[in-house]
């Protein structure tokens, strides 16, 4: 390959998982057409749809910037298009960006993953919302 990185191109009908709570991150979707549903407790007897995602916005970034699992499920909620890339490229990206933006981008992540965490806890707390 002469350098170029071809993103595959999934294409899935409503109701399909794209990863599960507790699935290594090992890439990051972009959403072109369609929706993904953020499912949590999935395999209990209160799973709840966090938020649903749509065209042009990502998944699986925190989990593979942050080197864990996957904190939720994602499903499509209709056909819906994605843009599948590797993490491995995906990090070597992040890892080629300015230095100066690579600490930025680290601690925005930092910022969401410790807000989640948060909200995670208010939720088991007082219930959901």
């Amino acid at each position: 390959m002469s350098g170029e990185t071809v993103f595959e191109r999934i294409r899935l009908d409503a109701n399909k998982t794209i990863f599960e709570e507790g699935d290594r991150a090992d890439a990051v979707y972009v959403i072109r057409e369609g929706a993904v549903a953020i499912r949590v407790n999935m395999n209990t007897a209160t799973p709840h749809t966090r938020t649903t995602l749509r065209k042009g916005e990502v998944i699986g970034e925190l989990a593979l910037i942050e080197g864990r699992v996957h904190r939720a499920t994602a499903v499509t909620t209709e056909p819906t298009l994605l843009v599948k890339i590797p993490g491995t490229e995906f990090l070597r990206r992040l890892v080629d960006l300015d230095p100066m933006m690579k600490l930025v981008v680290d601690d925005l992540v930092r910022k969401l993953a410790d807000a989640t965490e948060r909200l995670e806890g208010d939720e088991e707390r007082y219930g959901r919302r």
